[in-house]
């Protein structure tokens, strides 16, 4: 069998390459792409979005574009916080929207567009939707039949 074929993920050697994958650390932007530290938890997050054995060194480069943009748009987003902030600003022609707003909604639309090229999205993480809405609705139902529970069912530790 060629080495370079895909496995398929329910066989014995695909799930043997995955364990091993994540046992590995969090893969590393390619040499000459800076990557800072205040940066580094959303690289890690992103990172962890697929498997590793897809990601090719242009990905990891736009991935790094990716956390640099959702480290900015949290550092607005605390910005806006301020009680002082308004969403419209008077200017010299009246009233006008707030410019960090628009600096929040490119930023966010920007990384929306890199989540989906980069198939990190929640479709490509979790699936199509009524596959995850079946899943909330399953939750929801074992949720409610453990609040009603009467004791007798054992309950594993939260740690």
């Amino acid at each position: 069998m060629d080495s370079k074929r895909k496995k398929r993920t329910d066989s014995v050697a695909a799930q043997k390459e995955l364990v091993s994958d994540a046992m590995l650390p969090v893969l590393d932007p390619p040499n000459g792409v800076v990557l800072c530290d205040e940066v580094r938890p959303y690289w890690d997050i992103i990172i962890k979005g697929k498997a590793r054995q897809f990601w090719t060194n242009q990905d990891l480069t736009c991935a790094v574009e990716l956390a640099s943009n959702l480290f900015h748009i949290e550092k607005i987003r605390n910005e806006m916080l301020d009680p002082d902030y308004s969403d419209i600003v008077e200017t010299e022609r009246g009233p006008r929207e707030n410019p960090l707003t628009k600096v929040l909604n490119t930023r966010v639309a920007r990384s929306k567009s890199m989540m989906i090229f980069l198939k990190i999205h929640p479709e490509a993480t979790q699936g199509k939707s009524r596959d995850v809405a079946k899943t909330n609705i399953a939750q929801d139902e074992a949720a409610k039949a453990v609040s009603e529970d009467d004791g007798l069912i054992a309950r594993p530790g939260v740690h």
